[in-house]
């Protein structure tokens, strides 16, 4: 079975196309939402594909490259497989591109981290035994002992 577009669908994408390039003329950053089988692949390699036809030197002088960035790791290599070797486009997908990013600061977050939790069990701590209170299972929890307490938490 041939899948052929009518005259109202070529021109359809023929405006998407148009619009994408005025962006990209623009320099500016662009995304697609639309469904599996829409053609958003192929559109984003014709549009990268233009954009460093249009600017090769100007990358190359400025060290600059284009960021590709997808959901899927399916997605990420059909786009590089589609681009082929090209040392100008980074593809990736979301988690991995912010994992390269936080990965040289897992120090800074783990703080973060702990002064966080630390500030939730001074929030939680104050909840339960400070703040005044009708609530019955809070009550409760008070007139726990410090064994029973234990217990439940373990």
């Amino acid at each position: 079975m041939k899948f052929e577009l009518d005259q109202q669908q070529v021109e359809v994408e023929k405006n998407v196309e148009i619009e994408l390039f005025k962006l990209i003329e623009k320099s500016e950053s662009f995304y697609f939402i639309s469904g599996a089988g829409s053609g958003k692949t192929h559109a984003l390699i014709t549009s990268v594909n233009k954009f460093i036809n249009d600017n090769y030197t100007q990358l190359i002088l400025n060290g600059q490259k284009l960021l590709c960035i997808t959901y899927t790791n399916n997605a990420a290599d059909e786009i590089k497989h589609r681009l082929g070797d090209n040392d100008l486009v980074i593809t990736s997908t979301i988690h991995s591109y912010i994992w390269d990013l936080v990965k040289f600061h897992m120090d800074l977050l783990l703080d973060e981290h702990v002064i966080f939790l630390n500030e939730e069990i001074e929030r939680i701590y104050s909840e339960i035994y400070e703040l005044q209170t009708d609530n019955a299972t809070l009550l409760k929890v008070r007139s726990l002992k410090e064994p029973q307490l234990d217990a439940i938490i373990d």
